[in-house]
């Protein structure tokens, strides 16, 4: 019992590492950039990015009270985790599927870009960030303490910022059809934002 236990436990850090395999393995499948971001404009999502990224990462990066465990890791907890973790890497997979050669990890237009509005973009604009903070907010509860929520905080605050710069290229680039589509779609949650 005790090393399924410790397997349970170690789940999620095991979950994070296959998407991240995914991730690498599917931008190899990328198409050609047409224009891309500059580094002084990418700087107002990624400092908030890797600041999220170091608070989850790092345990005591922070001093007390923030390193504290809210509650104690518990098979509810890891549970918990893992549904919201499944659900958001299980959404930004879906939603990379039906991106295909247009996604990218920076700010940027393919050759050849167009509105996608298939599989979970009829539902919201942004699926993969939707994913993405689902998944996070299980690492979360997981993690457990207020250093790890601030993390979290971190990066929603990340990829709102980049979503409005993302949404201000598209307009630019793809016009009446992606205002058509902002119109019909919201950004992160069905019918809500």
């Amino acid at each position: 019992m005790g090393d399924r236990r410790m397997l349970l436990f170690k789940l999620p850090v095991l979950l994070w590492i296959a998407w991240v395999g995914y991730w690498l393995r599917a931008a190899r499948s990328a198409a050609g950039t047409r224009r891309s971001e500059s580094w002084q404009s990418g700087a107002s999502y990624r400092l908030p990015l890797c600041m999220g990224i170091l608070l989850f990462s790092l345990r005591r990066l922070l001093p007390p009270p923030w390193p504290r465990l809210l509650w104690p890791p518990s098979r509810r907890s890891v549970t918990a985790c893992l549904a919201l973790q499944s659900a958001g890497l299980g959404l930004t997979v879906w939603a990379r599927t039906h991106l295909g050669r247009y996604w990218s990890a920076t700010i940027t237009l393919k050759q050849g870009h167009r509105v996608i509005q298939t599989g979970p973009y009829a539902w919201v604009r942004h699926p993969i960030y939707t994913g993405l903070l689902l998944a996070l907010s299980g690492t979360s509860i997981w993690i457990g303490t207020l250093q790890g929520f601030l993390g979290f905080g971190l990066l929603f605050i990340s990829f709102v910022r980049k979503l409005i710069l993302e949404e201000r290229w598209l307009r630019e680039h793809l016009g009446d059809e992606y205002g058509a589509y902002r119109r019909q779609v919201k950004a992160l949650l069905p019918g809500v934002w």
